[in-house]
């Protein structure tokens, strides 16, 4: 990686990234997760897609539950991670707010039961959901990532029993017309165009 030392960027083993930033997020409020991933959004935090965003947006603490569940039930095709059949995001989504789930216990129970309703054998039913949940959920902490390996170690998912909590500091105020985030979104959307041979717009 000859261009690590250039950006800081640390490298990380054992791990997918996307854990280590999950953990980057947890322990510190006024981190922001740069990345045009939507997995990351099952994090609390601040996040910035560079390529839709101009600064930094908020994902709250039943935001970030909400879509982490979405995920549970559809899955990731991009990942080859199952879920239910024919259940993207968008029924995925619909499905949930139709249920009206406010707790961890009563989206996983509402995943729970579209699993079984789905796969009629409870025992089925019962891996397939605990597997995806396992194979989307990004770990927040160092302690749950050892968990997660030792469950893996032992051939059984691990299913996270609650969301882990935040650093406690308080989220730094983010401007939505902040100069300096517009000056480098239209500098990147500039350099995108062009390299694309379009006019840039922003």
């Amino acid at each position: 990686f000859p261009s690590h030392d250039k950006y800081s960027a640390e490298v990380v083993q054992g791990a997918e990234a996307d854990d280590y930033i999950a953990m980057a997020l947890t322990a510190s409020r006024s981190a922001v997760a740069c990345s045009i991933d939507k997995d990351l959004r099952q994090v609390p935090g601040l996040h910035l897609n560079w390529l839709k965003e101009v600064a930094p947006v908020e994902v709250g603490p039943a935001q970030a539950v909400h879509w982490l569940w979405v995920q549970a039930l559809a899955g990731d095709p991009t990942d080859n991670i199952p879920g239910i059949p024919g259940m993207g995001v968008k029924r995925a989504e619909a499905y949930l707010s139709a249920q009206k789930p406010c707790s961890w216990e009563e989206y996983e129970a509402c995943v729970r039961n579209k699993y079984l309703e789905t796969f009629t054998d409870a025992t089925v039913a019962g891996h397939r959901w605990r597997e995806t949940l396992a194979l989307v959920y990004l770990c927040r902490t160092k302690e749950e990532l050892a968990l997660a390996k030792q469950a893996a170690s032992e051939g059984c998912p691990y299913v996270p029993t609650g969301p882990t909590p935040q650093a406690a500091e308080p989220v730094p105020t983010v401007r939505k017309k902040n100069r300096a985030w517009r000056r480098h979104a239209g500098s990147f959307a500039r350099n995108r165009a062009r390299a694309h041979g379009a006019s840039p717009k922003l």
